[in-house]
């Protein structure tokens, strides 16, 4: 019986177009069996490698199972990591609007307590003011009643007396009617003209009496009138001023309540403000926490996921190990399997030659049958593999709707932030709106006190120039003393010389004439330089007498108008007592005007230095601010990183995922492709061979190598998947049973072959697989401990990231201190500097208001004297920081002190700061505090003792500035 080589060729080329199929979805070859066993029991069989024994790698098992799980897990995190930054994002946005709103609202609030406190200081003044005009009016409309009623006084004696004149008048007119009668009467009498001289007489005496009393009486009535006429346009003008002060004061009283009234509103509003606030800080506290939460469990996550991905690189480092084994041995297996196929095909030709196929075909209906049984199992495994896709799905699907769901949380978060946006808007109109009325207050009270200003500079200018008036008058009389005294001693000298030279011209027989000739020129040069010095002084002199004449005309023209305005004022004085009274209350309200302009000052200096104050928190705010936006933007640079890494991670995640997804399907048509197949086999196999002759038999024989082929072929697709199944164990041990049967069928066949010689080929070639698979279990062997030791390490890893994440978390704590600790030696300097600062501007405008009262002498010790004390105060304020950086900075200790205790001068200096370092201490540690205590209860004060020859501040200060004065 021959073999059919187009068959076994057909046959080949199938099983070659199944295990490129097989090779499409799965690269991996799977490892042989770790124990010998089987190659042993095939070997003694015979058998050969006919059927290979799938098997499956629980190592890749595990961690396809593992890597599956830890996907899943990165997935869910990265999902939960961009809500929770969304969320870290919103509530970053909401806080720095709070800390703006509540940073305004307080700047707001102080503001208007100041202004509050301001409008009721006025109101307080305008009820004094009004409580004075009322008294003022009462005073004004009792003075105008006496007045009214002396008027009506008046008018009534002017009245009369108009009266008594018309009546004297008349009399007179009686009096001239009568004499002319009796005059016409009296014609030619002596006596009558006699008596009528002498009542003539009588009668002009009289009449220039009455003509007097008349003219007094004119001029009484003229002064009276004047007097009611100035007492009138009085009382109109304090009528006018009155509803002029009522209107200013209803004015005044209308502003108040309105301003009380908004002010009222603006208290209820800030009322309203400080308990939004208050819920907003709640609010805010609670989000910090959460924040504090979210960023803890985002760092944790973040660890985590970088120690699964570091595993995961690992893995697939030794999963790429493995690969490469794996092809290696496949390339092996290869080589064995051609081995093996030549071995199968002489061993099949050998076969068909015998008579007796009965054994034989027993045995291989066994062999059907539990392949069929291994095909459904395998059926089943098929379907847990579908099960599991479809959970996979139902994930997917979950992870879909949660991201929608995220998707709605944006939305509304976002409407939340336009509300609070709108809200923010109206909040800074409202304060431009504060910022421009303060903006106005501010310019009138910059216009007030620059008018004060000037007021208090021009009467300061009018003190100066009377002064200096004065002082130029002094230093012209010292002038022309010293010049008549210059004039005395001139004329005195010309007189010398002129005796002199007289005596000389008239003894022109003396013998030293000749002499004394050059004497008599240089006296003639001296008197011509005195003479021109002397018509020099007289033109000074002159100069200055016209000068002194000016100024004592100046000085009369003054003294007269001084007369003239003194009588003015006695005249003022006698006829206008009222205007002293009036001038009196001027006074008064002047004075009362400058005790409120006084207190208006005081008022402006507090609020400069509250400005001042709130300009170095202003100051050391924005420092502060400046500090938190670089940590803010570090900290978003550190955010979107990570953003950036976990959404490249997602990207990824969904890549594999939709790579499953094709993976799952592509096995699933691979699945209904082998399903064809093994309905082919079993169709072939249902041939019954009893009833098939000869040829019907060389049929039989073809399939059956046909099903060989087609078997070896369905192995090595088994081996493909069988490394994700976890029951290949028992799929080996039934396979090992049914090597045991074949090999108890065939022991007589067995016996009657011979044994392969030790030289032969086949023994060379069977020699080389076995080596090969213990080479590949070597290897196997190899990559499970390089798994432990890596798995090992990962754990290490994870106990140093651990370490690593507590030292990184004290060191922030640290850092935060020292940024604390720094930020309020800042302010300490600040306020130092501006004290000094303050010190030294106080000093030098007490200088310059002194320089003009003290000698130069006295100036200098006195500017020593503040120059010493500005460089004491500056030495104890920078001992002081020194004390406060050692302390602070504990590991410069050694240094600063090694350095101070090198000098004699410093070496006090060191002792101080040494025993300050030593009393923080013991108050830092407990147990020294205990021990002080027992101390103090027992009296044993052994440090102080040990410690009291410490140097004072001021001792240790005065020390170093004497050091100093003397260098």
């Amino acid at each position: 019986m021959s073999l059919n080589p187009m068959n076994v060729s057909g046959s080949r080329m199938e099983s070659n177009a199944f295990r490129a199929d097989a090779d499409q979805f799965d690269d991996t070859r799977c490892h042989p069996p770790k124990d010998s066993t089987l190659g042993e029991m095939l070997k003694q069989s015979g058998w050969g490698s006919g059927f290979k024994l799938p098997f499956s790698n629980e190592e890749n098992k595990a961690l396809e199972k593992q890597l599956d799980i830890k996907q899943k897990r990165a997935l869910e995190i990265s999902s939960n990591l961009e809500d929770h930054e969304e969320h870290l994002r919103t509530l970053k946005k909401h806080y720095m609007r709070v800390e703006y709103d509540h940073v305004v609202t307080q700047s707001l609030l102080t503001a208007k307590l100041a202004e509050i406190q301001s409008e009721e200081k006025t109101t307080a003044f305008a009820e004094r003011f009004w409580s004075k005009s009322k008294a003022q009016k009462k005073t004004d409309e009792h003075k105008l009643e006496e007045v009214q009623q002396r008027v009506h006084s008046k008018l009534n004696d002017v009245e009369r007396r108009t009266a008594l004149v018309k009546d004297l008048l008349s009399i007179s007119e009686f009096n001239e009617a009568a004499l002319a009668k009796w005059k016409e009467h009296s014609v030619g009498t002596g006596q009558d003209i006699m008596y009528v001289k002498f009542f003539s007489k009588v009668d002009e005496k009289n009449q220039l009496i009455y003509e007097k009393k008349e003219l007094f009486l004119n001029t009484k009535k003229r002064e009276l009138s004047e007097i009611v006429s100035n007492q009138a346009q009085e009382t109109i003008r304090l009528q006018q001023l009155f509803s002029r002060t009522k209107r200013e004061f209803v004015k005044a009283h209308n502003e108040r309540q309105e301003t009380i009234k908004s002010w009222t509103k603006a208290v209820q509003s800030l009322k309203r403000r400080e308990l939004e606030m208050e819920i907003l800080g709640n609010d805010y506290c609670f989000a910090r926490q959460q924040l504090r939460n979210l960023n803890n469990e985002i760092w944790e996550k973040e660890k985590f996921v970088e120690s699964e991905y570091r595993t995961r690189q690992a893995t697939e480092h030794t999963i790429s190990q493995i690969e490469r084994d794996l092809r290696d041995l496949n390339q092996e297996m290869s080589q064995v399997q051609e081995i093996y196929s030549t071995l199968c095909s002489e061993y099949l030709n050998f076969q068909a030659e015998l008579s007796t196929t009965t054994g034989d075909l027993s045995s291989t209906h066994k062999k059907i049958r539990a392949h069929d049984g291994n095909m459904k199992r395998f059926i089943q495994r098929a379907a847990k593999v579908e099960a599991e896709v479809i959970v996979l799905e139902s994930k997917l699907d979950t992870i879909s709707t949660h991201m929608c769901d995220s998707e709605t949380i944006l939305e509304q978060m976002q409407i939340m932030l336009q509300d609070q946006e709108e809200a923010c808007a109206i909040a800074r109109k409202k304060k431009k709106s504060y910022r421009q009325y303060f903006w106005e207050r501010s310019i009138e009270k910059t216009e007030v006190e620059d008018q004060l200003k000037m007021v208090f500079k021009n009467i300061q200018g009018t003190r100066v120039n009377l002064n200096n008036n004065v002082m130029y008058g002094q230093r012209e009389e010292l002038l022309l003393q010293r010049l008549t005294g210059d004039l005395f001693h001139a004329d005195l000298s010309c007189t010398q010389l002129h005796s002199r030279i007289s005596h000389m011209t008239n003894d022109q027989a003396n013998s030293a004439y000749i002499a004394n000739q050059a004497k008599l020129t240089v006296f003639k040069e001296r008197m011509e330089t005195v003479i021109a010095e002397k018509r020099l002084v007289q033109r000074e002199v002159t100069h200055d007498e016209s000068v002194r004449a000016r100024l004592e005309r100046t000085i009369l023209i003054m003294i007269e108008k001084e007369k003239n305005l003194k009588n003015v004022l006695e005249d003022l004085n006698i006829d206008c007592p009222r205007l002293q009274k009036q001038l009196q209350g001027i006074s008064d309200d002047l004075k009362s005007k400058l005790v409120f302009i006084q207190l208006e000052k005081v008022l402006l200096k507090r609020l400069q230095e509250e400005i001042n104050n709130k300009q170095e928190n202003i100051c050391d705010l924005s420092q502060y601010r400046y500090l938190l936006e670089g940590a803010v933007k570090d900290r978003k640079i550190e955010i979107e990183a990570h953003i950036a890494i976990h959404q490249t991670t997602i990207k990824t995640a969904r890549e594999n995922i939709l790579k499953l997804k094709s993976f799952v399907f592509e096995i699933m048509r691979h699945i209904s492709k082998q399903k064809r197949a093994f309905d082919v086999v079993s169709s072939l196999l249902a041939v019954d061979p009893s009833s098939q002759g000869d040829r019907g038999f060389n049929s039989f024989t073809a399939s059956v190598l046909q099903i060989v082929q087609e078997r070896e072929t369905l192995n090595k697709e088994k081996k493909a998947w069988e490394d994700k199944i976890l029951e290949a164990e028992l799929e080996l041990r039934g396979l090992e049973t049914n090597l045991r049967l074949i090999e108890t069928s065939n022991c007589n066949f067995k016996s009657s072959l011979s044994p392969a010689s030790e030289d032969s080929i086949e023994a060379e070639k069977i020699q080389k697989a076995e080596a090969v698979t213990q080479a590949s279990q070597f290897r196997i062997k190899q990559s499970s401990k390089a798994i432990l030791k890596n798995r090992d390490v990962i754990t290490d890893l994870h106990t140093t990231n651990h370490a690593l994440r507590n030292h990184i978390n004290k060191m922030s704590f640290q850092c935060d201190h020292k940024v604390r600790m720094a930020s309020s030696l800042t302010n300490v300097v600040a306020v130092q500097r501006d004290k000094i600062t303050r010190w030294a501007n106080l000093s030098i405008k007490i200088l310059q208001e002194i320089r003009s009262s003290l000698s130069p002498s006295r100036l200098f010790l006195i500017q020593h004297d503040l120059k010493l004390r500005c460089l004491e105060e500056k030495l104890e304020y920078a001992i002081l920081m020194l004390e406060k950086f050692v302390q602070m900075f504990p590991h410069t200790k050694d240094i600063v002190l090694a350095y101070l205790m090198k000098g004699s001068e410093t070496e006090d200096l060191g002792a101080r700061i040494s025993y300050t370092i030593m009393k923080n201490q013991a108050h830092d540690n407990p147990l020294q505090k205990t021990f002080d205590n027992s101390r103090t209860e027992t009296g044993d004060n052994f440090m102080d003792d040990q410690y009291s020859d410490a140097p004072s501040r001021t001792a240790l200060t005065n020390r170093v500035m004497s050091g100093y004065v003397q260098y």
